[in-house]
C-alpha cells in the first residue's frame, strides 16, 4: 500500500512511536522488514535548520523523523501525539529546538513565536539582545520593535548591559511571547 499521499493520523503515530512526554524523545515501537533499527531504539536525527534570521543566522538542530516515506519535525509530531491536532507553529519556550518535551512546547501564532528570541542575531555587533552602539553619543541604545511593527526607543545607557536589562524589561511587559 502506497502511503506517501496518505495524511498521518494520530492512531497510525501512535502505532509506530511511543513517545515519553517527560523526556521528548520518540522510540519505535515496530520496525519495517529489513530495517536496522529495532523496537525501543530512538526515533529520529538531528539535522540543521535556519532560525528564518536572514543569510548570517546560524543554523541550530532540530529533531526530524521519517515516517512513512515523508519526514515530519518531532516538536510538531509530539503536540499531534499528546493533543491530537496539528499545531499551528510550534514554540520551544526554553529555546531549544531539541527540547520536545510537551510541557517545553506550546502551539502559537509566528508573531509570538519571533518574540521569543533569546539571543542576538549574528550580525549584532554588542551580542546583546535590544543592544546597538551609540557611536554618535558614544554609548548604547535600545529599542524594541512593538506588536504594531512600530519601534518604542527605551533609551541610551553607559553600559551594553544596561542597555540589555532596558530591552529585557519592556520585552516581559510588550512581548506577549516573552518567557526569559
Amino acid at each position: 500500500m502506497d502511503k506517501t499521499n496518505i495524511p498521518l493520523t494520530q492512531d497510525r503515530l501512535k502505532e509506530l512511536l511511543n513517545y515519553d512526554s517527560d523526556t521528548g524523545v520518540f522510540t519505535w515501537r515496530i520496525v519495517r522488514k529489513g530495517s536496522k533499527r529495532m523496537v525501543g531504539d530512538v526515533a529520529g536525527c538531528l539535522a540543521p535548520h535556519s532560525n528564518g534570521a536572514g543569510g548570517n543566522a546560524k543554523p541550530r538542530d532540530l529533531v526530524l523523523i521519517g515516517i512513512d516515506y515523508k519526514v515530519y519535525r518531532a516538536h510538531r509530531l509530539a503536540w499531534f501525539y499528546v493533543h491530537g491536532i496539528w499545531p499551528n507553529k510550534i514554540d520551544h519556550i526554553n529555546g531549544d529546538p531539541t527540547d520536545n518535551r510537551i510541557v517545553n512546547l506550546r502551539d502559537v501564532t509566528s508573531r509570538i513565536n519571533s518574540q521569543n528570541i533569546r539571543k542576538a542575531q549574528p550580525y549584532n555587533s554588542t551580542g546583546m539582545l535590544g543592544v546597538a552602539v551609540d557611536k554618535i553619543r558614544n554609548c548604547f541604545k535600545s529599542e524594541i520593535r512593538l506588536t504594531d511593527g512600530k519601534k518604542k526607543f527605551l533609551g541610551r545607557f553607559k553600559t551594553a548591559e544596561e542597555a540589555h536589562n532596558a530591552y529585557v524589561s519592556a520585552k516581559r511587559i510588550y512581548h506577549e511571547g516573552c518567557t526569559i
